[in-house]
């Protein structure tokens, strides 16, 4: 799921039961795309993680990377 947002930040939950914000971040991290583990931020839990909005390149390689991770 993927929350509303006022700047170039996407706030995004990942299913319960499946990877976690932290794993997911090791994950992308291997792919050369980072993302913000958002489980430290007050109400939130290891589901959640955050996103930058950037150029159309880049956004593409996170999306290219974001499938290849959660589609296994």
């Amino acid at each position: 799921r993927v929350y509303p947002g006022c700047a170039n930040f996407l706030l995004c939950r990942l299913q319960e039961g499946t990877l976690t914000a932290p794993r997911l971040k090791q994950e992308m991290i291997a792919r050369g795309v980072l993302i913000r583990d958002a489980s430290s931020f007050p109400g939130l839990n290891r589901y959640y993680f955050r996103v930058a909005v950037k150029d159309r390149q880049k956004n593409r390689k996170l999306l290219a990377a974001l499938e290849r991770v959660l589609d296994r």
